[in-house]
Order: structure tokens, then C-alpha cells, then sequence
């Protein structure tokens, strides 16, 4: 998405407590006034957790992923597992882009860097372990 609206404004998100201390509400701050091009991984990754405009850290995790399968801020498929922890019941307009892309990363993963085969093996069950989920969902 193409524009130059801050989060907060783009979806019309309360105000952030600028007097905030906790971790949470400091990123919510810089969150709010960051543009949609400007989401970062662990952004999408904090959204997904906290269950904050999941429908748009979905569709963001997926443009992040067909980019960068592995993407994580701590690991490596840190956001993959993110996504696979969402209920995507509530996201049927979304499915079938997560199929996609998940189909296609699959059949990428002899492509990717891997830093171990152990990796490689623990990633690959994430995905199956993602299409049997998608599969049961719907």
C-alpha cells in the first residue's frame, strides 16, 4: 500500500498515551505515526501476538513472507510461526492468499538459506504443520 498516512491515521487508531512507560505502549507511540511501508517484521510479529489489527498484520506477514520466507526478528521463521498461531477462522477472505503463499514457499525450501539441516526440517513441519491447520479451516 501506497500512501503517506501514518498507521494511526490510515486506521483511524486511538491516540496513543504519550506519557507511556511499558514497553508495549512506547511501540504503540511509534506504531501509531509510522507509515504502512514502514511496518517491520517485528511490528507484524508484535500484532499478531497482541491480536492488534490482525486482519492487517496478516495480510502484511504475507507480503513479508513471499519476500522473505525466513523473516524473524529473534529466529529465523519466527514470523511464519507468528502467523501459523493466528486463528484464520475470523480471516476467510485472507485463506486463500495464506494457501498461496504457503504452497509456494514450499516449494522453495531446498532454495533458502539455511543455516542447518535441522533448521531446514524444523521449518518444513511449521509448513505442514500450516497446511494441515488451513486445510481443516474454512
Amino acid at each position: 500500500m501506497n500512501t503517506n498516512k501514518t498507521m494511526g491515521k490510515l486506521y483511524n487508531l486511538p491516540s496513543p498515551d504519550l506519557n507511556s512507560e511499558d514497553r508495549l505502549g512506547m511501540w504503540y507511540i511509534e506504531f501509531y505515526n509510522k507509515q504502512y511501508d514502514d511496518i517491520a517484521v517485528l511490528d507484524i510479529i508484535r500484532m499478531l501476538n497482541q491480536g492488534f489489527l490482525v486482519e492487517v498484520a496478516v495480510e502484511i506477514a504475507v507480503e513479508h513472507l513471499y519476500k522473505e520466507p525466513l523473516a524473524g526478528e529473534m529466529y529465523d521463521g519466527q514470523l511464519m510461526e507468528a502467523l501459523f498461531s493466528i486463528d484464520l477462522n475470523q480471516y476467510n477472505n485472507l485463506l486463500e492468499d495464506v494457501k498461496k503463499m504457503i504452497a509456494d514457499i514450499s516449494l522453495k525450501l531446498d532454495e533458502l538459506d539455511w543455516n542447518s539441516t535441522d533448521d531446514k526440517e524444523e521449518f518444513s513441519r511449521l509448513l505442514q504443520a500450516f497446511q494441515t491447520k488451513i486445510s481443516k479451516t474454512g
